[in-house]
């Protein structure tokens, strides 16, 4: 037993260790001729790396500095970036608040849900995905104030004055996505989708509407979307 420790904690040590003597080069003149709905896509997956990880009951001082400026950063300048990708000052605002996003990736159920989402449709973009769940999902946390001092958080983030609730971060949000899918949002197919219990599966395998194999407990959501 203490054996198998002591290799667990070795390769631990190694992993980190190559991690840390790895380089990585952001730089945002690389990133000039993304088209804008891809620039939207890729940057607000980045924005709920964030988010999930300051509702994140498990989340910390470090990570939520790291995800607050992260909102902070894509509220102010992916629009900028959408809607003009030679913009260098937003592009390279965007490739900090991307690289902060992954210092923390606390995600809660938003990732699982489009993970899901995704595997089914294979042409689902991730953060297209990511934006089409959004609202419900916070909305989810809001209505029972799960998460109030967070969200209130995120909104000041935002750029939000005084907010109250956490309605005023989802409102902040609403209207940021709004702004970015002015110029595409023709080319969204729209993405219909509800979020149903499934009753509870014991013997052998079951399948869902979707589906997708299950086996085990009761509890298991699954998603149902239609295009």
């Amino acid at each position: 037993m203490l054996l198998m420790l002591s290799m667990y904690c070795l390769k631990e040590f190694v992993q980190i260790l190559l991690i840390s003597m790895s380089w990585f080069v952001v730089d945002s003149d690389l990133m000039m001729s993304v088209p804008s709905k891809f620039t939207a896509y890729q940057d607000m997956d980045a924005f709920f790396h964030a988010s999930e990880t300051v509702v994140n009951i498990n989340h910390h001082p470090m990570a939520e500095m790291f995800a607050l400026k992260t909102i902070e950063y894509v509220a102010k300048y992916l629009p900028r970036a959408v809607k003009d990708g030679n913009d260098k000052e937003a592009r390279a605002y965007m490739a900090l608040a991307n690289t902060f996003a992954g210092y923390y990736m606390m995600y809660t159920s938003a990732h699982t849900m489009e993970h899901a989402m995704g595997s089914f449709h294979d042409k689902l973009v991730h953060g297209a995905g990511l934006i089409e769940i959004a609202h419900a999902y916070y909305d989810f946390f809001a209505e029972r104030k799960a998460s109030e001092e967070n969200m209130i958080k995120m909104a000041i983030a935002m750029g939000v004055t005084n907010p109250t609730s956490g309605k005023d971060f989802i409102t902040a949000l609403d209207k940021l996505i709004v702004i970015l899918c002015e110029n595409w949002a023709r080319e969204i197919k729209k993405i219909h989708f509800k979020i149903s219990r499934v009753k509870e599966y014991r013997n052998g395998r079951k399948r869902t509407t979707m589906n997708i194999p299950l086996t085990g407990r009761a509890g298991v959501y699954h998603l149902l979307v239609l295009f």
